[in-house]
């Protein structure tokens, strides 16, 4: 027996009791121990704040102790559930560089405090005290390298020869020498930038390292290889600069030019200079959050990520990086998280991603790799342009907005990822043989590549391509292109309208195409080359009266598929066309539908409705591009759907889906009534 006193009163404990007792102390002691643990790990974390009217010497804690620069913030070192919070309204100059991690729930977090725009983190420094050079052009000294120059904000334009689109290669000479008839023979343009088109699909920069008279010599040859009558531009030559809106930088002297606008000083207006790599870097840290910021005129990549898992970039403005929006490289990144970020006007990609299990999500990536912006940096690889460039297993690309694209809207390659819920316009704007989506596994079927992968619920329009500055006459630009040796891929409940061809099976297998729309296509599908059975049911080809030069045929109507390869099930598809009655190609000529069926044995049970429209009578394509219903009033006309049903009032679709109607020459004259269908 143990003898204890409590408050005075003794009490006799038996072995038994004894060790409850001490169990029920130990326990309360580590319960204890847990909540102070975690009161401990709560109350270390803090919220830091910057302000461009702070004082670095203060603690950085409050507003009104707010830090001041990002030297300061940079030569801190966050803790788990820290936050640094920046002043809206504020802009710094300088790359924020993130010095700590964070853990799973206690992520360290980047951010705005306050009212007004969102902080500005420009890469990019003012340049002031120009004087006149000679006509319309001014000059100032600026002791920095400069990369890109922003008037008032917007993009200036290196300058370059021709002022717009491509001189063309005259004769080949050697691998890397060629003449240009184009070109002009008084000037030397050695060590001017060569930016140019050596395939259907690629643009590159090399620089200029030889010149005698129309005749230049290249530093390395470009992919695919020197060709006569390949488009390119030159440029950063202070010869070259002869037009309003043009800049270039003499580095050896640290002398910037520029032609305003408008002819005026460039003291009338703010002029930046782009000096930085970056704007943010994320290295080799876990557990980062950046949200709420502006990233401005990085010389390559706005945000940069190297080797970091679990990194969210959220809520961000990026404008104008000369390469990538947000780059991440291959390495070892996993689980990035990227959404509602606004990507304005990068050149190489919007995001260029190599990252298993990420989100990216409601973004909106516009005006990427255009022709007009290149400056001289047209960086290796065949996808330069391209707004979202993808690697990895286990991706999710929804409810992004891609709009004006140089060339891919989406190029991915990885296993299992879902494609879904994107509006894509304007893909392929500058280079050609690409799409709206797209992917690609080489030469090797049995690779995994895109194996597993969804491509569902897209809206994909106006996606064209563009020949000018190579040698075909022809534009290819594809909706959906599944490339070499893809497989094994599901696309399912897309629309595509406008494009030089709706849909490309190129050496692929195993692909499921149903129940999409493709309206005013020259090509609705296209199949060249099978590795295994592919399957295109209950789909909606819709060809229009619109003309245009594809690879097979120049000016003439639209064709709804090219040659239908033995191994393919084609069947319960809807075909419509108003204006031919042979669209259907086959065997080295054009069929009708009967003719079509009893040639390739497929479509046993699909439709063709080859009936005129009235006079009058157009088509017309509805679609719903949000995450909500969306009611569309139809005003006075009366449409007709495609079983002939007259239709007035409004309709609605639900989140992207579409609606082809037949507009008529009717008038509902009871504009107040709830939609009608009349059969």
């Amino acid at each position: 027996m143990v003898r204890l006193k409590l408050r005075s009163t003794y009490v006799l404990l038996s072995g038994r009791d004894l060790i409850q007792k001490r169990n029920l102390i130990l326990y309360k002691k580590y319960v204890f121990l847990f909540f102070l643990m975690l009161f401990s790990s709560v109350s270390f974390a803090t919220v830091y704040y910057v302000s461009s009217s702070g004082d670095d010497s203060k603690s950085g804690t409050s507003p009104s102790e707010a830090w001041r620069s990002l030297n300061k913030v940079n030569s801190f070192t966050p803790k788990p559930g820290d936050q640094v919070l920046f002043s809206r309204g504020d802009h710094w100059v300088g790359t924020l560089t993130v010095n700590g991690s964070g853990t799973a729930g206690s992520p360290v977090v980047y951010g705005a405090y306050g009212t007004g725009e969102d902080p500005k983190i420009y890469a990019s420094e003012e340049i002031t005290g120009w004087t006149k050079h000679s006509g319309n052009i001014y000059k100032a000294t600026f002791g920095k390298e400069i990369k890109q120059i922003f008037i008032d904000g917007n993009r200036a334009k290196l300058a370059r020869y021709p002022n717009s689109g491509y001189l063309s290669v005259t004769s080949v000479l050697g691998s890397t020498k060629f003449s240009s008839s184009g070109l002009n023979s008084g000037i030397n343009y050695t060590g001017a930038a060569w930016v140019g088109r050596s395939t259907a699909f690629t643009i590159y920069s090399k620089t200029v390292t030889a010149s005698s008279s129309q005749t230049l010599t290249i530093n390395s040859a470009p992919y695919g290889s020197l060709g006569a009558g390949e488009g390119f531009f030159l440029a950063d030559k202070l010869e070259f600069l002869d037009s309003p809106g043009e800049w270039y930088y003499d580095a050896a002297s640290g002398t910037v030019y520029l032609w305003t606008p408008s002819g005026d000083s460039p003291g009338n207006h703010t002029i930046r200079g782009a000096i930085l790599d970056n704007g943010i870097n994320i290295s080799s840290k876990n557990y980062v959050k950046v949200e709420n910021l502006a990233i401005l005129h990085s010389s390559t990549d706005a945000i940069y990520i190297n080797n970091g898992d679990y990194i969210t970039i959220h809520n961000n403005n990026i404008v104008a990086p000369d390469e990538h929006g947000i780059h991440i490289p291959s390495g070892g990144s996993s689980a990035t998280t990227i959404t509602n970020n606004k990507i304005y006007n990068a050149n190489t990609n919007g995001i260029r991603l190599y990252s298993n299990s990420s989100v990216i999500s409601d973004n909106l990536v516009q005006g990427t790799g255009l022709l007009d912006n290149i400056n001289k940096t047209a960086t290796a690889g065949d996808n330069f342009g391209s707004g979202m460039y993808l690697r990895g297993n286990d991706i999710k690309t929804t409810y992004n907005r891609i709009i004006n694209s140089g060339y891919n809207g989406i190029n991915w390659k990885g296993q299992n990822c879902l494609i879904s819920y994107n509006y894509i316009n304007g893909a392929c704007q500058v280079l050609d043989d690409g799409a709206g989506i797209y992917t690609y596994n080489g030469s090797n079927y049995s690779a995994p590549g895109s194996k597993g992968s969804e491509v569902l619920h897209n809206i994909i329009l106006n996606v064209h391509g563009n020949s000018e500055g190579f040698t075909h006459s022809y534009n290819t630009g594809y909706g959906i292109y599944m490339d070499n040796n893809t497989h094994h891929i599901q696309i399912k409940n897309n629309l595509v309208s406008g494009a030089s061809s709706g849909i490309c099976l190129h050496d692929a297998g195993a692909i499921e195409v149903s129940n999409n729309t493709v309206m005013d296509a020259l090509l609705a599908v296209r199949i060249s080359g099978v590795k295994a059975v592919n399957t295109i049911q209950n789909n909606l080809f819709y060809l229009t009266n619109r003309t245009g030069n594809f690879v097979w045929w120049k000016n003439s109507h639209q064709h709804m598929i090219f040659k239908m390869e033995s191994s393919v099930s084609c069947d319960y598809n809807t075909y419509i066309d108003h204006y031919e009655s042979a669209p259907f190609s086959h065997g080295g000529g054009d069929r009708t539908f009967d003719q079509w069926k009893s040639l390739t044995k497929k479509d046993t049970h699909s439709t063709f409705d080859n009936s005129p429209l009235a006079k009058g009578e157009t088509e017309e394509l509805f679609y719903n591009d949000t995450k909500q219903a969306k009611t569309i009033t139809l005003e006075k006309t009366i449409y007709k759907d495609l079983d002939g049903k007259q239709v007035s009032g409004s309709i609605t679709l639900q989140p992207f889906t579409s609606k082809i109607l037949i507009k008529t020459t009717s008038e509902n004259t009871n504009t107040n009534q709830s939609p009608v269908i009349q059969g």
